[in-house]
């Protein structure tokens, strides 16, 4: 098992950005962030996995400086539900693991992931388990 952080704010995947000539792409900043995913990953001693994976994501987001103390104290540790969608951020982290905990990221079969209020430091904790480790 291996269980690493990812300091900063955390990037959804967005929908593919299509040109006049019919071909897709997605922002740079993506990209940047999938390497930072592997590279937090490989320095958390991770290794590739050969068979199933098991993934656990905790996303801890930054509450607005300017909201009132009640309003960060009411919110503290409690579900985030708005923007962005889970399932976006899921993909970047995925995407970003791709080839550096698995092969493909096929080889997942269960994801556990939540969205939490935090008042720090926007951070992002992830655990990667091979099913012969559960």
């Amino acid at each position: 098992m291996i269980r690493f952080e990812i300091p900063g704010e955390q990037v959804p995947m967005p929908r593919p950005i299509v040109t006049r000539d019919g071909r897709g792409h997605i922002p740079s900043k993506v990209h940047k962030y999938e390497q930072l995913v592997a590279t937090q990953y490989k320095a958390a001693g991770g290794t590739v996995h050969g068979g199933p994976v098991a993934v656990t994501i905790a996303f801890w987001f930054q509450m607005a400086k300017s909201w009132p103390k009640y309003k960060k104290r009411d919110r503290k540790g409690m579900p985030k539900t708005d923007k962005p969608d889970l399932d976006n951020v899921v993909k970047t982290i995925l995407d970003g693991l791709n080839k550096v905990a698995y092969e493909d990221d096929a080889q997942v079969y269960k994801i556990h992931a939540v969205k939490h209020w935090y008042d720090g430091e926007p951070l992002t904790i992830v655990q990667v388990e091979g099913a012969e480790e559960e």
